[in-house]
């Protein structure tokens, strides 16, 4: 891209060992109902054709919050689980990359060739693929990477989706990942903050770069970022926006 700055940031840190991540690991019969559940599950669309298609709720019923709303209505999850590599069981630990894509970007109907690379990536690295989309395809997230108030809580949506990630494979909570474009970069840095226990163990952000206030992150985390000069939306050199 014309004009773009790349900045990588590689804190002298490792995720600590106390990371909490409600990893299920399947064995015996639990496996087996696990693979059963997922052979059955809807497939989705287009891009999403390798991928898992579920509907989670975040809540029970309607409460709303400084970080938003949470309800029982259902939130979209779409899960690639890569094919089994040679001397790889799917009892063994998969990392996860949590994919947040920019506003209005429906990767059901848009961007049918954008996965190849990542699934080819996901394969070789043997990591899971979990996508999340915003209502309206927007995630709440605003200046100073806070949440409007009544608007979906997606914070509470991402960590739902992670422990259902969880509850379906066997996930190596030391290698979950977040790549975020725009504003799914910004939900990346404020989920980094808000769900410090939750640390990722590195992230990737492309033309989305914002620092939380307050930032309730515990410790540093590696991260590569991207952004062209030339952007007129999110502009390089800042704004009062």
């Amino acid at each position: 891209a014309v004009g773009t700055t790349i900045c990588i940031c590689v804190p002298d840190t490792s995720v600590p060992k106390t990371q909490k991540l409600a990893s299920n690991c399947f064995h015996g019969q639990s496996h087996r109902e696990s693979h059963r559940f997922l052979k059955t599950a809807q497939k989705g669309t287009h891009s999403l054709r390798d991928f898992y298609r579920f509907q989670i709720r975040v809540g029970k019923g309607l409460r709303c919050g400084s970080a938003g709303c949470v309800s029982n209505w259902p939130r979209p999850l779409f899960l690639h689980i890569p094919p089994d590599a040679p001397g790889v069981a799917t009892t063994h630990r998969l990392g996860l990359l949590l994919l947040l894509p920019p506003q209005l970007f429906d990767p059901n109907t848009h961007g049918v060739d954008n996965f190849a690379g990542l699934l080819s990536l996901a394969r070789r690295e043997n990591l899971a693929v979990a996508v999340l989309l915003g209502r309206k395809l927007h995630f709440n997230v605003h200046r100073n990477l806070r949440a409007w108030p009544g608007q979906p809580d997606d914070v509470a949506y991402a960590k739902s989706a992670l422990q259902s990630v969880s509850s379906l494979t066997c996930i190596d909570a030391q290698r979950v990942y977040c790549v975020g474009l725009s504003n799914g970069g910004r939900l990346c840095q404020r989920l980094a903050s808000e769900l410090p226990g939750q640390a990722f163990a590195a992230m990737a952000l492309f033309s989305s770069v914002r620092y939380p206030v307050p930032n309730n992150g515990t410790r540093p985390i590696p991260l590569i970022a991207f952004h062209g000069t030339d952007d007129g939306i999110n502009p390089y050199f800042g704004s009062n926006l």
